[in-house]
C-alpha cells in the first residue's frame, strides 16, 4: 500500500473519479468538476488530496482539510473513498493515522467526516474510530411524471397576493446589472438558518460566483428568485442543477424564503416552478437532500418525494 499526494494528470483524475461513482453511484460527477473545483478552490483553506495504490493501481481517493462555506479553525474533515472491490485491507485505518499525523501540529480539536448510512461498513468504521454521528440529512427523490400540481395551485396565488413575482435567474442577468451581487447576498439570509452540524461562513462574493454561478451544472433558466414587486427585493430562491453525468436526473439545490417572508406561500410557488422546470428539461428525477428537523424537508415530503437513505455527519471531539 502506498498514500501518495494526488496529481493533475488525465490518470489520476480518471482513477479518482471512476472510484468516486463507484462509492457514491449518486454522484454522477466528472472530471470536468474535479478539474474545477481544483482550478476555483481557496488556497487560504487547507485541502489536501490523495490517492491509494496498491500495486500500482489507484484503489482510494482521500483527503484532509477545512471547509471555506462552513469554516471553524478548530474543525478538520478527513475522508476516504475506498474502490468496494479493496474493502477490509485497513486502507481506511491507515489513511485516518495519516491524516491524524499530518494534522498534528495545527493542534486540531474536532475530526469531521461522513458517510452514506448505506455504507454500513464505512459507519462501523467511523464509530470504531470514536466518531459520533451529530445530524442526518435525508436525500429525497420525486418522481417526476408522478407529480400532480393541482393540490398546490393556491400557493402561486397565495405568493401573488403578497406581491411576489417569479423570475428566472436567465432573466434577471439581462434585466438587473446587479444580480450577482443580490444573489450572493439572498444566499447569505437564507442559508444562515439551513441547520448544519457547522455554522455556514458568509464566503468572499468570488467564492460564492464561482461555487454557485459558474460551476459545471447550473441551469440559470431553472434557478427562480422570488421578486418583491413593490421593493424590488429578491426574497427566495430555488436552484436546479444539471448532474453532468446522469441525464434523467436533476438536482434542487437550496431552496429558502427570507425570514420576514415566510408562511405566504413562496417556497412552495418556487418549488413548483423548479418541477415544471425539470418537466420541461426531460428529467425523470429530481434529488435533493435536507436536515431530517429542516421545515423543507417536511415541504418536499408533502410534494411527493420519497425518502432515500440518508447522509449522515460524523464529528470525533479530541482530548489533549
Amino acid at each position: 500500500m502506498k498514500i501518495r499526494p494526488f496529481e493533475r494528470t488525465d490518470a489520476d483524475y480518471e482513477a479518482a473519479v471512476a472510484i468516486h461513482r463507484r462509492v457514491w453511484p449518486r454522484e454522477a460527477t466528472t472530471v470536468e468538476e474535479w478539474r474545477y473545483h481544483d482550478e476555483k478552490r481557496n488556497p487560504d483553506f487547507m485541502d489536501e488530496r490523495f490517492v491509494v495504490e496498491i500495486d500500482g493501481r489507484i484503489v482510494a481517493t482521500a483527503g484532509y482539510g477545512q471547509s471555506e462555506w462552513a469554516f471553524d479553525p478548530d474543525k478538520y474533515f478527513i475522508f476516504a473513498s475506498v474502490d468496494p472491490d479493496y474493502r477490509r485491507r485497513g486502507i481506511g485505518t491507515a489513511f485516518y493515522n495519516k491524516a491524524c499525523h499530518d494534522l498534528s501540529p495545527h493542534s486540531p480539536k474536532i475530526y469531521v467526516s461522513g458517510t452514506d448510512e448505506s455504507q454500513t461498513q464505512s459507519i462501523r468504521l467511523l464509530e470504531q474510530l470514536g466518531f459520533e454521528n451529530t445530524k442526518r440529512y435525508p436525500n429525497s427523490h420525486l418522481t417526476v411524471a408522478d407529480f400532480d400540481p393541482e393540490p398546490f395551485a393556491g400557493a402561486q396565488a397565495k405568493a401573488a397576493a403578497h406581491g411576489i413575482s417569479i423570475r428566472t435567474v436567465a432573466d434577471l442577468k439581462e434585466q438587473d446589472d446587479d444580480w450577482q451581487q443580490r444573489l450572493y447576498e439572498l444566499n447569505w439570509l437564507i442559508i444562515r438558518d439551513v441547520p448544519f452540524s457547522t455554522p455556514p461562513t458568509k464566503t468572499t462574493f468570488e467564492t460564492y460566483v464561482s461555487g454557485w454561478i459558474e460551476r459545471p451544472g447550473v441551469m440559470l433558466d431553472g434557478w427562480f428568485v422570488a421578486v418583491d414587486e413593490v421593493t424590488g427585493d429578491y426574497v427566495g430562491m430555488t436552484s436546479t442543477w444539471q448532474v453532468m453525468g446522469d441525464d434523467e436526473k436533476v438536482i434542487t439545490s437550496i431552496t429558502g424564503v427570507t425570514r420576514e417572508r415566510r408562511r405566504q406561500g413562496i417556497a412552495t410557488a418556487l418549488k413548483l416552478h423548479g418541477i415544471e422546470f425539470a418537466r420541461q428539461y426531460g428529467a425523470r428525477i429530481i434529488e435533493t437532500q435536507n436536515e431530517e428537523n429542516n421545515p423543507m424537508y417536511d415541504l418536499n415530503m408533502a410534494l411527493g418525494f420519497v425518502s432515500q437513505p440518508a447522509w449522515l455527519d460524523y464529528e470525533k471531539r479530541l482530548t489533549d
